[in-house]
């Protein structure tokens, strides 16, 4: 679906506040939880779910009953997630004044979804939504509209990921840790060496030798897999979500 030109005129970028975790949580979460099944419906009852790539909407939500204006609605995947509190929300709407921003604009930044997890004692944690923006102090990103119509809210997988059809600029995905990295070598290393000493043992007849076997071929395959578990485990956790 094509952005109308009177929504378009009115979208703005929040540029990356650069810090970790992001530095604006969004509040009455646990409102939405329907929403929540359907935009975090990959998580797991070990880990959660953990998504710091999403792209959040920032509505200007001046018929809201109780706070009019103020209320800053936000949106994921065209679901509401919660709202920002009265006071994020005056210092918002104030900084915007200062930028001089078109009036109710809709603005975009980056944001995380952390939670879902089982706990203890059964129950389902409830999920944490944080925006990527300084609150008092952030600027404004160029948006880049592209000619195509990609579907709405594609996670952040690059520095231009498509989003209702603009990219916003952001940072990288994460990359892997350096010591992931290394285990990792050292663990397909270990492995490639036990698989060719069993393909020796093979050639060579000398399975019979079971102390040979275990230290040549058994030990390191062991070791091997042990040393890429960090790798697998940092993947399932960061895994991307499907389109």
């Amino acid at each position: 679906m094509a952005i109308k030109p009177e929504i378009k005129a009115r979208l703005i970028g929040l540029q990356s506040s650069l810090e970790d975790p992001y530095p604006v949580q969004v509040r009455g979460e646990s409102n939405y939880k329907a929403n929540f099944e359907k935009i975090c419906w990959t998580a797991d009852e070990e880990e959660g779910y953990k998504d710091d790539g999403l792209q959040a909407i920032l509505y200007f939500e001046d018929d809201n009953k109780y706070d009019p204006e103020n209320a800053i609605r936000i949106e994921i995947e065209d679901l509401t997630v919660g709202y920002l509190s009265k006071s994020d929300a005056k210092a918002y709407r104030k900084r915007l004044k200062e930028l001089g921003t078109p009036e109710n604009p809709i603005a975009i930044c980056v944001a995380s979804i952390r939670g879902g997890f089982l706990k203890k004692d059964g129950e389902k944690a409830d999920y944490g939504v944080r925006l990527d923006f300084d609150l008092e102090g952030f600027t404004l990103t160029s948006l880049k509209f592209t000619e195509d119509e990609p579907k709405a809210a594609q996670p952040v997988l690059n520095p231009e990921a498509a989003f209702n059809g603009l990219t916003v600029s952001k940072a990288p995905a994460k990359k892997t840790p350096r010591f992931i990295q290394i285990f990792s070598v050292l663990g397909a290393i270990l492995v490639s060496f036990g698989f060719v000493a069993l393909l020796l043992v093979s050639a060579l007849g000398t399975g019979d030798n079971g102390l040979w076997v275990v230290k040549f071929v058994v030990i390191p395959i062991i070791l091997g897999f042990a040393f890429l578990f960090p790798l697998i485990r940092f993947w399932n956790i960061n895994r991307k979500r499907p389109a």
